[in-house]
């Protein structure tokens, strides 16, 4: 994980045990969440319709 951090390919996000000042020392390493710094990267990860969904604006009833 730290060399696709590194490399900037990924933002890690890691949980707060209190929502508070001083961020860096209420954090928890064990509980995180990864995004992609770059888009492009999970839109191609996605399957050809899933792409074509995307690229046309076509958000599935499910998720609206």
């Amino acid at each position: 994980m730290n060399r696709l951090d590194n490399a900037g390919i990924i933002n890690v996000c890691c949980c707060l045990d209190f929502p508070e000042l001083h961020l860096k020392g209420n954090y928890d390493n064990n509980k995180f969440k990864l995004y992609f710094a770059d888009s492009g990267l999970l839109v191609a990860m996605l399957d050809n319709e899933a792409q074509d969904d995307l690229r046309a604006n076509k958000i599935p009833q499910k998720l609206k």
